[in-house]
């Protein structure tokens, strides 16, 4: 029997991915085999879903076992290796992080059952009703230069006090500029999550349908350059934004599932630590650019999302889900709901007297603290199902030209989603949705 090249491809990709585990527990003194054993375990499950030997292209299941392979993999063995205690708090024992992993463990099989039986019930496999191919539609350049010029005249008027955060995200002089577009609360939502992404919506949609790049094309993406300049936004934000507008790009990647996981992982180790300067340097000049990742970064906040829920599991700290009311209801007024529960991350700051309450709190640990064992049951099953139903309708049906933008942009904020908290992921998704279905309505028009 012949291997084909693909498939070669990825026996390759699978050993390599297991040596960094090897690599760290060879390097560990102080050793606790029960939770290497099983961290072993859960990184070698994610090593057979991400590098699968049936040739798929990339979904949204395999963006969420790359996460799972960093973030609750990778990311907890260094740190145990370290004996590292992020944000403070009470010490982390050995025996924490095998039962945190254990019932994480539980969660992702949970999630992988659930999605791959909806994703293979007989019932979704019939096509959808066609819908209406891009070659049948036109995108109308005037109110696409309007809309995107609306949202930039906004965001200049926005930043006219600090135009140097249009290009840093938070520095300036050596100061920490803490800033909202708006004074208003509710203002300033709004504006983050659906008018300030308008103009990348708009060129993606641009790129979809006519395919060609002209002068049009160039100043719809100046136009988004000033608005949404990447080391201006939360990294997030960048790749919520970004993938989805290089796959508009090179759609072909979709189909190329080795590159865009490759990708994905370089994002990670090399990308996303550039883009942090954005929120430590005060001018471009500053900006340092390595071919070596620093690996220490596991030792970081940024990869501080399994501590985190394994703090909530350790002390079995749940809330009934009032965190779960104030993800469903994020678009309701503080002012009028002065009691409006704050994202998960800042709760258990406060709760486990961490030194920083802007934290992560990843998905599966959104379960727990909402309804506590059965909470990760009831979120991986939901999770699973929402993968599917995705994956289903952009691969086995006839996605429409707005679907396909918003899968696009949900493969992009799906580690943001994962790593949590979900208060923010579920505002950005929302509001990202909201922007790419109105732009649809206003640019988007049959051709006669």
């Amino acid at each position: 029997m012949k291997i084909n090249q693909q498939t070669k491809a990825n026996v390759v990709m699978f050993v390599v991915s297991l040596l960094p585990p090897l690599i760290i527990n060879c390097s560990i003194t102080d050793s606790f085999f029960p939770f290497q054993f099983v961290n072993f375990i859960l990184i070698v499950w994610c090593a057979c879903r991400i590098f699968s030997f049936d040739n798929k292209p990339i979904s949204s299941d395999t963006i969420t076992y790359l996460f799972i392979y960093i973030f609750l993999g990778i990311a907890p063995l260094y740190q145990f290796s370290a004996k590292a205690l992020l944000w403070g708090g009470a010490p982390i024992k050995d025996t924490d992080y095998f039962y945190a992993t254990i019932i994480l463990l539980g969660g992702i099989l949970i999630y992988d059952m659930a999605y791959r039986v909806y994703y293979y019930s007989k019932r979704h496999l019939r096509q959808s009703k066609s819908s209406t191919h891009a070659k049948s539609l036109q995108l109308s350049n005037t109110r696409a230069l309007i809309l995107s010029t609306l949202s930039l005249v906004i965001t200049l008027y926005a930043y006219k006090d600090y135009p140097i955060l249009l290009i840093l995200r938070e520095y300036n002089e050596d100061v920490k500029i803490v800033f909202d577009a708006f004074s208003n609360t509710s203002l300033n939502l709004i504006y983050t999550i659906v008018i300030r992404p308008i103009p990348i919506v708009v060129l993606m949609y641009y790129n979809i349908i006519s395919k060609k790049q002209c002068l049009f094309s160039y100043i719809l993406l100046f136009i988004v350059l000033i608005t949404n300049f990447p080391l201006s936004l939360p990294r997030f934000y960048v790749a919520g934004l970004y993938l989805p507008l290089m796959f508009t790009y090179y759609r072909h990647l979709i189909y190329k599932p080795l590159l865009i996981k490759f990708i994905f992982i370089f994002g990670i180790l090399f990308v996303f630590p550039f883009l942090n300067q954005g929120r430590t340097v005060t001018s471009i000049s500053e900006l340092e650019v390595s071919i070596i990742p620093d690996y220490e970064m596991f030792l970081t906040g940024h990869f501080d999302t399994f501590q985190n829920g394994l703090r909530v599991i350790r002390d079995n700290y749940v809330t009934y889900g009032e965190q779960l009311l104030g993800v469903i209801l994020f678009w309701f007024p503080r002012s009028i709901w002065p009691g409006k529960p704050i994202g998960s991350g800042g709760v258990i700051a406060e709760e486990f007297g961490l030194t920083f309450d802007h934290i992560a709190l990843n998905y599966w640990a959104e379960g727990w603290i909402n309804f506590g064992l059965i909470g990760i049951v009831l979120f991986s099953i939901i999770l699973g199902k929402i993968n599917a139903t995705f994956d289903i309708k952009f691969y086995k049906r006839k996605p429409s030209i707005c679907y396909m933008t918003i899968y696009f942009i949900y493969l992009g904020m799906l580690f943001f989603i994962l790593r949590g908290d979900l208060i923010s992921c579920v505002a950005y998704m929302v509001g990202l949705s909201a922007a790419t279905y109105g732009c649809s309505k206003l640019i988007i028009h049959k051709s006669r």
